[in-house]
């Protein structure tokens, strides 16, 4: 074979190659994310967060008609119909949303979220697989997943994708829905899984308490933005959730919306003793203790009366090594004290303060403290009963190297 004739060949044979890798295997779809048009439509992304669809579709209308939208706004379209219960029109949109882009993992998701609602469960899980894939890590998919499989009465599936969720959000509005699921399948488990379906249920409902509280106090002050009560409940909320639901590794962002609602109510009421104490707490968290000290300083002089703030202040006194300081502020906390709790906790923080002088003397005043925690609480939920053993087992040791020495 000449060498032209050979050349020809070659370049016959990578053509039809390329024809046959451009007919026969599946094109590359790139990730787009629905970012891109928010942060063009800012407008219309408010009003959805503020639950009024209507009027995020009148505003996507009026720029339809004088031909302003930009490209990807089916997103925000169809995101406005499923959230007016049109589902169909919503499914519609979806889908030419991911005809235009296959690669949006949301649109994936949430049209995997209808299908599953009409009991499309094969389309359904090809939808939340294309998710994955788009928009890794997003906490959404877990929760379909877990729908998914309870629809397909796939129990041990469902399971761990609503675990998956939980510690991807443990705190999110939908993670009430993931605990209830997990009490449900925890509890068709028979006796054996009693006390795990109470634990999720119990979770499931505090946590629509939680927001359901929340929704009433933003709804009151958006009404009225001087009520600073709303305001107040707005900051309670959001440090509930991060007290008791946000896990070993809270959430600093719950902290944040806190100290933007205590930092708005201290702007028009300076001396608010409850934000005060409440910033003072959410300082102390972010470990900038000079600033708890002040706030918490400022507390007490705006209601002397009140034992949380004397509390938290003995603690952070005793953090920065202020021991004398942290015991004469308990004391104080626990004569002003007029509740179980309070007088508990303060009886508690001056148990601690006392064991840190490290002296006999002082394991054994901490000894009493910790045993008045246990009159007031024979249940022990503050767990001083270990401390008191690991006291007296040192003051033994400590009176028996005493008796051992010499006479």
């Amino acid at each position: 074979m000449s060498a032209p004739a050979a050349r020809a060949l070659v370049l016959a044979l990578l053509l039809a190659s390329l024809a046959a890798g451009c007919g026969g295997a599946p094109s590359l779809v790139v990730s787009w994310d629905p970012a891109q048009v928010e942060q063009q439509l800012p407008e219309v992304v408010i009003e959805l967060r503020r639950n009024e669809p209507q009027r995020a579709l009148d505003l996507l209308d009026r720029l339809a008609r004088s031909g302003a939208l930009p490209e990807g706004a089916g997103h925000l379209r169809a995101l406005a119909l499923q959230d007016l219960g049109r589902s169909e029109e919503a499914e519609s949109e979806w889908r030419a949303e991911l005809a235009l882009h296959p690669g949006n993992g949301r649109a994936h998701a949430l049209l995997a979220q209808q299908l599953i609602d009409r009991g499309h469960l094969d389309e359904a899980a090809t939808h939340l697989e294309q998710a994955r894939v788009h928009v890794p890590g997003f906490p959404f998919v877990e929760l379909l997943s877990g729908r998914l499989a309870l629809q397909q009465d796939d129990d041990e599936r469902a399971q761990r994708a609503y675990r998956d969720y939980l510690l991807l959000d443990p705190y999110g509005p939908p993670a009430a829905e993931a605990h209830h699921a997990l009490s449900l399948i925890a509890a068709r488990r028979g006796p054996s899984g009693a006390e795990e379906a109470t634990a999720h249920e119990q979770a499931s409902q505090a946590l629509e308490q939680v927001y359901g509280f929340l929704a009433s106090y933003e709804r009151r002050l958006t009404e009225n933005p001087d009520d600073l009560e709303a305001a107040d409940g707005v900051s309670r909320a959001y440090l509930s959730l991060y007290r008791d639901f946000a896990g070993v590794t809270a959430d600093r962002r719950l902290l944040e919306k806190a100290e933007s609602a205590l930092a708005y109510i201290l702007e028009r009421a300076p001396g608010h003793a409850t934000a005060l104490y409440n910033l003072g707490f959410v300082r102390a968290e972010q470990q900038r203790l000079p600033e708890a000290l002040e706030l918490f300083q400022r507390s007490i002089e705006a209601d002397p009366q009140a034992a949380p703030p004397r509390i938290n202040l003995g603690r952070a006194l005793l953090v920065l090594g202020r021991r004398d300081e942290a015991v004469l502020e308990l004391e104080r906390a626990l004569q002003v004290a007029t509740g179980d709790e309070d007088r508990a906790r303060a009886e508690l923080e001056l148990g601690r303060a006392k064991a840190a002088g490290g002296s006999p003397e002082d394991w054994e005043a901490a000894i009493g403290h910790y045993r008045s925690v246990l009159k007031l609480y024979p249940e022990d939920p503050m767990q001083v009963g270990p401390w008191i053993s690991q006291l007296e087992a040192a003051l033994a040791q400590a009176r028996g190297a005493q008796d051992a020495g010499p006479r």
